[in-house]
């Protein structure tokens, strides 16, 4: 399993934390912090209950500012997953998770 900052995680354990975003991982440590939770918890990396978080063509995903994009591409060739999305009003981003 390869970890990097900024990857979407959820926990298998208590998933009323929601989305995760990993801000460390060191030590054969890795710390997760869940915003919409207010909660941080740090697991071993051997060990984790936690799951990657993707998302495939067709799917509706929000950003932070809550606008809705549908997914439309999605390029996992760097460590944090990029997704081609079409907002609202037809136009074309990228976003990274």
């Amino acid at each position: 399993m390869t970890y990097a900052l900024g990857q979407r995680w959820v926990s298998q354990t208590e998933p009323k934390l929601g989305l995760g975003i990993i801000t460390e991982f060191a030590n054969r440590r890795v710390t997760i912090s869940f915003p919409a939770a207010g909660e941080t918890r740090t697991y071993a990396i051997e060990q984790a209950p936690i799951s990657r978080v993707t998302y495939k063509e067709g799917d509706t995903i929000s950003n932070h500012e809550e606008q809705k994009f549908v997914v439309i591409g999605v390029d996992e060739s760097s460590e944090l997953i990029r997704y081609q999305v079409k907002d609202e009003a037809e136009k074309i981003k990228t976003l990274s998770e």
